[in-house]
């Protein structure tokens, strides 16, 4: 687990959009120019990457933790429950935006 939520596959930035599954400690972002999506796990101040989508510029491929691909209804089970937040989540702030 890394402290710093930022991975090689999407960062927070202004072009990304971040939704957050408050109830179950989840959080998404979307890069908005690629279409890649990285799901986190959410536990005290540390994000935890548990899934990501990625576009092989064919179709939409789904990732587990591992790297090892799943269909795309094991994916969206973690998205049931998001809300978009225009806010950067980090260190200081998370505990405002997650119980």
């Amino acid at each position: 687990m890394s402290k710093n939520p930022l991975n090689p596959y999407v960062d927070f930035g202004s072009e990304n959009d971040v939704e957050l599954d408050t109830k179950n400690n989840y959080a998404i972002v979307s890069s908005a120019a690629e279409g890649d999506s990285v799901i986190y796990k959410i536990e005290g101040t540390e994000f935890k990457r548990i899934a990501k989508s990625a576009y092989t510029g064919e179709k939409m491929k789904f990732y587990d933790e591992d790297g090892k691909e799943i269909s795309e209804s094991q994916f969206k089970k973690y998205t049931s429950n998001m809300s978009k937040i225009d806010i950067e989540l980090n260190d200081s702030n998370v505990d405002k935006y997650v119980e």
